[in-house]
Order: C-alpha cells, then structure tokens, then sequence
C-alpha cells in the first residue's frame, strides 16, 4: 500500500522546486541575474524566502540547474553519437543536437554571457565541460584528431557566445542558420 498523501507531497516539492526554477529563468532575464534577489524570487512566488532557501543555497544553485539539464542531453547524444558508424551522419548528430541544445537555452546562455562571474561548474556525475568537449573530439574523429578538426569542434562549441546576439531571430530561423553554420565548420559533405 503506498502513502498518497506522501506522493502527493512529493510531486507539491517538485513542482515547487520546477516553480522556483522557471521563475528565477524569467527574472534573470528580463532583471539580470545580479540585480535579482532570493528574497526577489520568493516574494515573485508568493513564497518566504526560506522556502526558496530550502531548494536552494544561492542563485548559482538555481541558474545551475537551469543549464544541467542541457549538459546531461548532450551527454546523451554523444552516447546515440558513438553507436553511428558514419563519421558524416556523426557529426549530422552531434550538429542537430548541439544547435537544439543552444535554441533551446537562449535565455541562460544571453544570462552567462551578461554575467561570466557565475560559478555554473558542472562537475557532478555528468563530469566537466572540458571533459565532455574532449569525449566529443573522440566521439567525432578518433584518439587522434588533427589541429583542424580540434578547431572545427571548438568553433562550433564557440558559437553559443553568438546566440544571445542572434535574439531577434526566431526559433525556426536561427535553428536552420546554425545549423548551416556548423554543417560549413564541421566541413560535413
């Protein structure tokens, strides 16, 4: 027998946590990530900034699992990645994913680059940035990739500084124009 009031519970936390979340994304962009509070978020909410506290230490925790989610699926597409034998349909993966990935936090990567002080370190079951970006690099061209291929992929990764830049094109546009333009760095025929 299972305690509903226990689940029901649980799912309130969730969506509670998930709440914080999305509220802390909306003012971080429209006020800046410096200029937002935990009292700010909570008193958006509704809630006491104990609660918020309670999920939460800091706003980087926040803003942290704001990009984590992202960093776990392209840890999943380079898995999908490495069971294609095709280096072009590879690389076709790695690009689709990568620029999905971007579209889809134009918000935090625009709040990263407003504010490059943020201590977003991903260093948890999922391992560093740079120890997915050199897994990437083996996934794309073996044990030894030449100093050209090394920098396609670095380019490529470089162009999320781009993003925020691009916020007056639509989803659909710049999902399509990245993707040109890691298909022409990736040299992908």
């Amino acid at each position: 027998m299972t305690d509903t009031g226990a689940t029901t519970r649980a799912e309130q936390a969730r969506q509670t946590r998930q709440r914080i979340i999305d509220t802390a994304r909306s003012m971080f962009s429209e006020r800046g990530y410096e200029a937002t509070t935990l009292q700010q978020i909570a008193d958006e909410m509704g809630l006491t900034k104990a609660a918020v506290y309670y999920y939460f230490r800091t706003k980087a925790e926040i803003f942290r699992e704001i990009v984590v989610p992202e960093f776990r699926a392209m840890n999943e597409l380079l898995d999908r990645a490495e069971t294609v034998r095709s280096r072009p349909k590879r690389v076709q993966l790695v690009i689709a994913g990568m620029v999905d990935m971007l579209v889809a936090q134009r918000e935090a990567l625009a709040i990263l680059q407003a504010n490059p002080a943020i201590d977003v370190r991903i260093d948890s079951d999922n391992g560093s940035f740079e120890s997915m970006r050199d897994r990437a690099l083996v996934v794309l061209y073996g044990d030894n990739p030449s100093p050209d291929q090394r920098a396609a992929l670095y380019i490529n990764i470089a162009i999320a500084v781009a993003v925020p830049a691009l916020a007056d094109i639509p989803d659909d546009i710049l999902r399509e124009t990245l993707t040109r333009a890691c298909t022409r760095l990736f040299n992908v025929k």
